[in-house]
């Protein structure tokens, strides 16, 4: 048998195949430990934290939170404190709870407590992602506790606890405390608590949707009209549905808007909506009659400053204004409006106020209007003092602007939901704006 000896350069060969065999060993060894798409098992490189996150503060006082899904996630791991969070170590609010989806409601909350929320991505290997972009929220408080009166009122608003999530279209002020009226039918009464329901259903209980409300002139009767000619009467001294007035003259149409005057059981009630009439009754509802102010244009908002004298806008750019009860009508205004309306404030024949789109308040001094742009959103409701040195007006966006006598001014709010209605402070009610997804805010 031969044996083969290298030489000095066979030697070097011999090294080099050596060194690559060792290096090839190396490779494979890597590999064997990576999965299919290259990985050794620790992810963390293309494993990113949720983007958009968002935390959004409920009226039922929890908060819903949500983010875009990573695809490489197998779960998500959410966390919650009441100060900034710096690390992963602690504050983990699903504990053994898997969240395989994209959004988390938080029901184990305090009223008014500012929290602060942070989700991660996780893989099926346990491998977390970083801290997403960390949402800082305070939850619903209790009317006693947010909103307090009137005349202590903060400089801030805050959303207070409602017993609905429907929207809620209209907020007065009675001799009992404050009440809105919401989709669904429902009546609420503000409690120390919450805003609490005191009726569903609506006055002929069909769940027809209660879109505005007015107040007789010594507090005691609330009436509220709504769709397919829902108009009742509650008694808040007794706390009970005084009647149902619904489908007067047989009129079934969907009624937006309504004001009263005179006390309870002798009131004047005119009745606003879709079909462009005026349902009016000057018996309390035993007799009604109707008329049409204008061409047929729906009729958006309506409002008095005397027993027999108001204001109400239509869907064609126009204000009326009426002086014998809602019988006859007169055009007053407003010449090249490029806007539409949705709100009146009526405190005087030379003083009117009107909300309209694109964030325009209109004013009547009983010369000429006169125009405001104050924002962007459409405004749909507005109310200032007689006296003209204070008041709101609400839209879209959770947009709130208050007067000061001269100017109007953005506030900030604690929520995001559109905004319907709003009243200034009373002797003991706060500042109240209502809207969508059951919103309060109180100030």
């Amino acid at each position: 048998m031969s044996v083969f000896t290298p030489n000095t350069a066979d030697s070097s060969i011999q090294s080099f195949l050596h060194g690559g065999v060792v290096l090839l060993a190396a490779v494979v060894l890597i590999l064997a430990g990576c999965d299919s798409t290259g990985s050794n098992g620790d992810d963390s490189s293309t494993l990113t934290a949720p983007a958009n996150f968002s935390a959004t503060a409920k009226a039922d006082g929890s908060v819903e939170l949500s983010w875009d899904g990573v695809g490489a996630a197998a779960e998500y791991s959410v966390y919650r404190s009441t100060s900034t969070i710096q690390s992963l170590s602690g504050n983990q609010l699903n504990d053994d709870e898997q969240i395989t989806n994209t959004t988390y409601t938080d029901n184990a909350t305090s009223d008014g407590t500012t929290y602060y929320y942070n989700v991660t991505s996780v893989s099926s290997d346990g491998v977390e992602s970083s801290l997403a972009s960390e949402q800082k929220v305070t939850t619903a408080s209790s009317p006693s506790d947010g909103g307090g009166s009137g005349s202590e009122s903060s400089d801030s608003w805050t959303l207070v606890k409602t017993a609905t999530d429907n929207t809620i279209n209209d907020v007065a002020v009675t001799s009992e405390g404050a009440y809105a009226v919401a989709n669904g039918g429902i009546l609420l009464e503000r409690t120390d608590d919450e805003w609490a329901k005191v009726l569903e259903g609506g006055p002929s209980s069909n769940g027809n949707d209660l879109n505005g409300m007015a107040v007789t002139d010594d507090g005691e009767r609330i009436w509220f009209v709504g769709a397919s000619g829902a108009i009742g009467e509650w008694d808040v001294t007794r706390g009970s549905l005084e009647e149902d007035h619904s489908a007067p003259n047989d009129v079934t149409n969907n009624f937006s808007g309504v004001t009263v005057t005179g006390d309870a059981g002798s009131a004047r009630v005119q009745v606003t909506g879709q079909s462009g009439q005026v349902i009016y009754t000057s018996d309390n509802g035993s007799t009604w009659n109707q008329v049409t102010p204008g061409n047929g244009s729906a009729l958006r908002a309506i409002d008095s400053y005397g027993a027999k004298s108001g204001h109400l806008v239509d869907g064609n750019q126009t204000v009326f204004e009426t002086t014998d009860g809602g019988g006859t009508w007169t055009k007053t205004g407003i010449a090249d409006a490029n806007v539409a309306f949705y709100g009146v404030d009526s405190d005087a024949s030379n003083d009117v106020w009107v909300a309209g789109g694109n964030g325009t308040v209109y004013h009547w001094n009983g010369t000429a209007w006169s125009s405001n742009g104050i924002g962007e959103p459409d405004l749909d409701d507005l109310e200032v003092a007689d006296s003209d040195d204070n008041g709101y007006t609400v839209g879209g966006g959770a947009a709130v602007f208050t007067y000061d006598g001269s100017s109007w001014s953005k506030q900030d709010t604690p929520n995001t939901e559109n905004l319907n209605a709003v009243v200034i402070e009373a002797s003991s009610t706060p500042a109240i704006s209502v809207g969508a997804d059951g919103t309060v805010i109180e100030r």
